[in-house]
């Protein structure tokens, strides 16, 4: 049995893994996909997305040989104000919530040294996904300028009777 510190932290890095705010948006933001942009901003993050699906079911497997069972845990209620928001306006979230991410899968692998198979494994995943993260922010310096739209008063309000 490995150490229960090493256990903890790979753990951690999957529940992280597994309840990041891009999982989130794939799985539960349902986005609204308006134009071609949007599309290729989609797209993008639907591939992100099933690169770290394979990434936590190694993650997995990798406690599950060593009989640790992961805990469960769930996404951020924070994350459920990016609903039904369009690619366009996700980006710079995205890039905002995903860097710490990977800042903290880069300050694990020095405390996983002790145990090289999970340490490598963490660091193919960096390797994998920054180059997605990367893309997002190139993308984010692409993303057209919308011009703002004039308010419009909708409905009717006691306060104008």
């Amino acid at each position: 049995m490995r150490d229960p510190e090493l256990l903890s932290i790979v753990d951690e890095i999957l529940n992280r893994q597994s309840n990041s705010f891009l999982r989130y948006c794939v799985e539960s933001g349902g986005s609204e996909i308006k134009d071609d942009f949007d599309r290729r901003i989609w797209a993008l993050l639907d591939d992100w997305y099933r690169g770290t699906e394979h990434n936590r079911r190694a993650l997995a497997n990798l406690l599950s040989e060593e009989d640790y069972f992961p805990r469960d845990g769930r996404p951020s209620l924070h994350f459920a104000q990016f609903n039904f928001l369009t690619p366009t306006y996700l980006l710079r979230h995205i890039v905002r919530l995903m860097e710490p991410h990977f800042q903290m899968l880069e300050a694990k692998t020095t405390a996983l040294a002790a145990w090289p198979q999970a340490r490598d494994l963490v660091v193919a995943i960096l390797e994998r996904e920054q180059p997605y993260l990367n893309r997002v922010k190139e993308l984010q310096a692409e993303q057209p300028a919308v011009e703002p739209k004039p308010a419009r008063i909708k409905g009717t309000s006691a306060s104008r009777w």
